[in-house]
């Protein structure tokens, strides 16, 4: 019997709790939450990309600031003359 493959996704977004063996990873994208099935496999987390497995999907969650972040740089704030 042919073991069957795991669709995998690749997004852009921020996890927001920590994984957990056997709990839902919890993370945004684009300002969207989303939960998963239960986590079966951890396999790299750093600071750039969180890759991990569930029951029915393996994640690469891409944790980099968004380039919209760099096209839009701060309003410069201006001082005071004392």
């Amino acid at each position: 019997m042919k073991k069957a493959v795991k669709p995998t996704l690749y997004l852009h977004g921020k996890l927001l709790c920590p994984l957990t063996l056997g709990r839902a990873a919890i993370f945004s994208v684009e300002d969207r939450i989303y939960h998963t099935s239960a986590v079966v496999r951890i396999h790299a987390v750093n600071s750039d990309e969180v890759h991990f497995e569930t029951q029915h999907t393996h994640y690469y969650l891409n944790t980099r600031p968004f380039a919209a972040a760099v096209r839009r740089p701060p309003i410069p704030v201006l001082a005071a003359c004392a």
